[in-house]
């Protein structure tokens, strides 16, 4: 979006509606006027100001790619490690069939 402002600003413009002295003539169909018109704008001097801005959004882009980057790995080093823990470990978790719950009643 930043590198939009580098190229010119098109607009393209429409009018329609009636004109007469007389109140009565209004919307007669000979007081009908139209006008289209087209606008090409681009700034001259800026003092670097697009260049600038342009460099901005874009290291706010690499800024949110890396913030983005470090959370998923993040996330899958965890996934990771609780995989690897889950497996290596007995399940200590789950009661073995029979055994009394860890829920505080002495069998």
């Amino acid at each position: 979006m930043a590198n939009a402002a580098f190229y010119p600003n098109i607009s393209l413009g429409a009018l329609i509606g009636t004109q007469s002295r007389l109140e009565r003539l209004l919307f007669n169909t000979a007081g009908g006027v139209c006008s289209l018109g087209l606008t090409l704008a681009q700034p001259l001097i800026d003092g670097g100001r697009i260049r600038a801005n342009a460099e901005f959004a874009k290291a706010g882009y690499d800024a949110a790619v890396a913030n983005y980057r470090r959370v998923v790995l993040g996330a899958m080093q965890e996934a990771e490690d609780g995989i690897i823990g889950a497996h290596r470990k007995p399940m200590l978790w789950w009661p073995a069939r029979g055994a009394p719950m860890a829920t505080g009643i002495r069998a």
